[in-house]
């Protein structure tokens, strides 16, 4: 291949063939502006390397023989979630090229959202609540139709930003924190069942104002993450801070911290966490540091010390799929899974020292990656795995080459097709505003679970829900279509 001889201020584009000028960043109407510019040669650069890499691995991988075996190959199926259906396509592949836009509702602004499971079996109404700037809003809708059944709205706060949502459906709380600047006040505790009631009554809900209090100074404590707990953990919620991990009690509603007491230098902000499926007294929390750790809360909080897995960059998600795999969201876009008895510890040839130091220390070895995933920066942008199909919805920082949306195969770490799914981000979605927040829910009868989703669209915001649908369920080009499917519910 003749190599392409680089001018000083122009960029070749090799699908056009031809130099182009390289315009200012402020230039709104050049497709080669510097910054566009830089995108394209980072993409460029990246697909060489992966030219390179797949030739270099020609030849070297091949399928084990273990597989082919009947009894053992199907234990190492089973182990690594290859589920197939009988056709012998993967179940995640399937379930991702079906889904299409069904439910729409506006609101003023990209809120965080949490749904809540349908009471029983056969029912159809889900209740979606949703939080911005420290406010809450109750939705009863009706999935197959999208008709909004009733709604209610409440204020804790002056505006502050929220951080998260979580709700504990065995207790029926629900707990909500927002960027408060005080440490009376940035935690709200609402009653669901009181709160249903109100919805009928038109009463204000049952709510309870708390905050970190001055244990740990009396400077700032920002709370910046929620999780709710087992059902038979004696905790019922756990908030991420600033300063360590806040736990609440479900006797008393009581809060105190989880965490010992760290040094200025040791403190970060713990940006996510997830209570061990398995096991109601593991959370694994991950911090701006990048530091994943293992809390096990029957250790008094004086002698507690965590078992760590270092990730190469600040966690902003987790999700704990058994006892061992853990899927972990960070920026630098790094998307991986861990394997907690498989743990090995990498150092890069610039960083081969062993410290302690984020900049040094190396990073534990994932046994999956998922590299096509794209988030350099963000905090607040929207995940979530659905274990039961293996599939992974990862919100990323949306431009003309990294789509707003990315489905991702749980076993197999590529990319999953949903020709819908494209379709609805290149319609409504600006490529300036990230996917906020994003929710699988099991949200219909008989159905797979759907894809929920916040974002600031074009012309307005608000949740969009995606259902699994066949041909038979809609006409064919509702599928590159949106505004086909979607019931649109203003709820200003």
């Amino acid at each position: 291949m003749k190599e392409i001889q680089q001018i000083p201020g122009y960029y070749y584009d090799p699908e056009k063939g031809k130099y182009f000028k390289i315009q200012p960043s402020s230039s709104a109407t050049s497709s080669y502006s510097i910054q566009d510019v830089k995108r394209r040669k980072t993409r460029d650069e990246n697909i060489v390397a992966e030219v390179a890499a797949i030739a270099s691995q020609k030849g070297r991988i091949r399928k084990s023989v273990l597989l082919g075996r009947p009894l053992s190959g199907a234990f190492l199926a089973r182990e690594m979630y290859q589920r197939q259906n009988r056709g012998g396509l993967p179940t995640a592949e399937i379930l991702a090229s079906g889904y299409v836009p069904n439910i729409k509702l506006e609101l003023e602004c990209p809120p965080l959202f949490a749904i809540s499971p349908r009471r029983n079996a056969d029912s159809s109404t889900i209740n979606v609540y949703t939080t911005h700037n420290s406010d809450l809003r109750h939705v009863q809708l009706d999935t197959p139709t999208g008709s909004e059944e009733r709604e209610i709205g409440y204020r804790f706060s002056s505006g502050r930003p929220s951080t998260s949502i979580s709700i504990n459906n065995d207790a029926r709380q629900m707990a909500l924190t927002w960027l408060s600047g005080t440490p009376s006040s940035s935690i709200a505790i609402i009653s669901m069942l009181d709160y249903a009631q109100g919805i009928a009554n038109e009463q204000p809900p049952h709510i309870m104002i708390l905050g970190p209090g001055y244990q740990r100074g009396s400077g700032q404590v920002d709370v910046f993450a929620s999780t709710s707990t087992h059902p038979s953990s004696p905790l019922l919620f756990a908030f991420g801070t600033s300063h360590g991990i806040l736990a609440m009690k479900r006797s008393d509603s009581e809060l105190s911290w989880l965490t010992p007491k760290q040094t200025s230098q040791q403190a970060s902000d713990i940006l996510a966490m997830e209570f061990c499926p398995d096991n109601p007294f593991v959370l694994l929390s991950g911090d701006r540091k990048g530091n994943l750790e293992i809390w096990d809360h029957r250790v008094p909080s004086s002698e507690l010390a965590a078992d760590t897995v270092f990730h190469p960059s600040s966690i902003i998600h987790i999700k704990q799929l058994d006892s061992y795999r853990t899927v972990v969201a960070g920026l630098k876009s790094s998307l991986v899974q861990y394997d907690l008895r498989y743990r090995k510890t990498r150092f890069s040839a610039k960083n081969s020292s062993f410290s302690t130091t984020k900049a040094s220390r190396g990073s534990t070895q994932p046994v999956l990656q998922y590299p096509e995933y794209q988030n350099s920066a963000r905090i607040h942008i929207g995940f979530d795995v659905d274990i039961e199909s293996g599939i992974i919805a990862a919100a990323q920082e949306y431009d003309e080459f990294h789509p707003a949306i990315q489905l991702f195969s749980l076993s197999g770490g590529h990319v999953l097709k949903s020709s819908s799914l494209q379709s609805w981000m290149s319609s409504i979605l600006p490529h300036d505003q990230p996917v906020r927040c994003l929710k699988f829910a099991n949200d219909m009868a008989n159905q797979p679970k759907s894809l929920w989703a916040s974002a600031q669209w074009r012309d307005g915001a608000g949740l969009e829900q995606f259902r699994w649908a066949t041909c038979q369920d809609c006409d064919e080009d509702s599928r590159y279509e949106p505004s086909w499917c979607a019931h649109i519910l203003p709820l200003s």
